[in-house]
């Protein structure tokens, strides 16, 4: 209703299905989730500042890393593969630190640990204080 040209984008065929409408009934779509991002992000100073670490710089399917700050720790686990991939905890972190904060699974594992990652899984654990 704001131009009279014509789309040149086609409108997917499955838009009657999958569209923010049905998404926003879903408390299990991807919209929920970034809502839930979003909202972390903006209640703890611990997911925008601090610095960064690359945990698996050589891996495909991984990115993992750690974010360090006065704030907190964070370790942030995401596989962008269709396969399962497996994460391998770094030597010198102190898995009994850090609790789960989110994931987009309802079943992810509780503590950290090396752990093998479903396909899109992404998992963020924080530990507080500096001996993590």
């Amino acid at each position: 209703g704001f131009t009279t040209g014509e789309p040149w984008l086609k409108v997917a065929p499955s838009y009657r299905d999958i569209n923010a409408k049905q998404a926003e009934k879903d408390g299990n779509s991807v919209l929920h989730y970034y809502k839930k991002l979003i909202k972390l992000r903006k209640s703890d100073k611990a997911f925008v500042y601090g610095k960064y670490q690359d945990l698996m710089p050589k891996s495909k399917k991984l990115l993992a890393y750690l974010r360090e700050s006065e704030y907190g720790k964070l370790i942030v686990i995401n596989n962008f593969s269709l396969k399962t991939a497996k994460f391998i905890l770094p030597k010198g972190v102190n898995a009994d630190k850090y609790t789960l904060v989110t994931s987009n699974y309802g079943d992810s594992p509780k503590k950290l640990g090396t752990t093998a990652l479903r396909p899109y899984e992404s998992i963020v654990y924080k530990a507080d204080g500096k001996n993590a």
